[in-house]
């Protein structure tokens, strides 16, 4: 379960990342910019979980 929600979790993630970087690309004002921050710690600090739930989850399979 917490598996399959960590897959489903980095692909939003990476979605969110490539339309973050589509935005700075497309020179959006620093005001803006700082707001997405505030939204991509909190996506970094799940992730960072979610690798070590998958990287466990894979070891006790070995």
């Amino acid at each position: 379960m917490t598996y399959l929600f960590c897959i489903i979790f980095i692909k939003i993630l990476l979605i969110y990342i490539s339309l973050k970087y589509f935005i700075i690309s497309r020179n959006y004002t620093v005001k803006k910019l700082k707001y997405s921050n505030l939204l991509y710690v909190p996506f970094f600090n799940i992730s960072k979980k979610c690798t070590v739930t998958t990287s466990t989850h894979f070891g006790r399979h070995l």
